[in-house]
């Protein structure tokens, strides 16, 4: 496998879903790889991301953030591919032990990906990474990557607003 190659692929898949969100007038944007110094990790690197917003789920709506995991080496088999969705941020810190109750009965419940509180518990999110192989071909792929957005926009929506009002009202 061609790193590069398959890098380039992954800009194109993203870009090509950028455009038909942007065709149906869903506010998005393509950010480019970044690399951070992190005091835990060392440098990290942000992998190239899709940040979309997500609306009609809520008052608020949610913000996503969808992303391929980096590659470790040409020898990978398996490549990820993550939707990561914001449901609520400010969460009251005297609401999180409900909230960290519900959010377990309703990680049992989903079929697929968690719900999840950041190590600040500042902001309360869905996550679904799925594993696809690095050889499926550029159409099966990016099939894959809409049943992930589509299935991550569902499981969310179905718990959101008892977890938003739980965490934040």
């Amino acid at each position: 496998m061609d790193l590069e190659k398959k890098y380039q692929e992954r800009h194109e898949l993203l870009a090509q879903m950028q455009d038909e969100l942007e065709e149906g007038l869903i506010a998005c944007e393509l950010t480019e790889p970044e690399e951070i110094e992190s005091e835990e990790q060392g440098e990290v690197t942000i992998p190239e991301m899709l940040h979309v917003v997500v609306d009609g789920l809520g008052e608020d709506g949610m913000i996503g953030e969808l992303f391929f995991q980096p590659l470790g080496d040409e020898t990978d088999k398996v490549q990820y591919f993550t939707v990561l969705l914001t449901l609520a941020d400010e969460l009251k810190e005297e609401k999180l032990p409900a909230l960290f109750e519900a959010m377990s009965y309703a990680n049992v419940r989903v079929l697929c990906g968690a719900f999840y509180v950041d190590e600040d518990k500042e902001f309360l999110f869905y996550k679904m990474t799925i594993p696809l192989p690095v050889e499926l071909s550029r159409d099966d792929l990016y099939k894959q990557m809409n049943i992930a957005v589509g299935n991550s926009i569902a499981a969310a929506s179905e718990y959101r607003e008892q977890l938003v009002e739980l965490a934040c009202d």
